[in-house]
């Protein structure tokens, strides 16, 4: 989908193929879950904002894990946005990525 919004996007299906990814890859803009196989998403967020390479790509979460604690949470973490699947409209999230890879 993000593609037909006008992007380039990668897609992986685990906390740890995401990290496999950043290691050879630096991208504008992390879109990241909190519910993936492998490993938490506060645990990728945090490794993310541990490695000097991708600390400073914008993240944004977007899950259908939508707590308080853990919106907190990823917030502290690092994450500039804290989006929630099925109720913020996938066009918002299109735009949002535009904004942040833009600088």
């Amino acid at each position: 989908m993000l593609k037909r919004c006008g992007h380039d996007a990668v897609a992986v299906s685990s906390g740890p193929a995401a990290l496999k990814l950043l290691e050879a890859a630096r991208p504008s803009v992390i879109v990241l879950d909190m519910m993936m196989p492998g490993m938490h998403g506060l645990e990728v967020l945090r490794r993310v904002r541990a490695d000097a390479g991708v600390r400073d790509v914008p993240v944004i979460v977007y899950s259908a894990d939508h707590t308080p604690h853990t919106e907190q949470q990823a917030r502290e973490g690092g994450a500039q946005e804290f989006m929630v699947k099925g109720v913020v409209p996938w066009n918002r999230l299109c735009d949002m990525i535009t904004r942040y890879a833009a600088g």
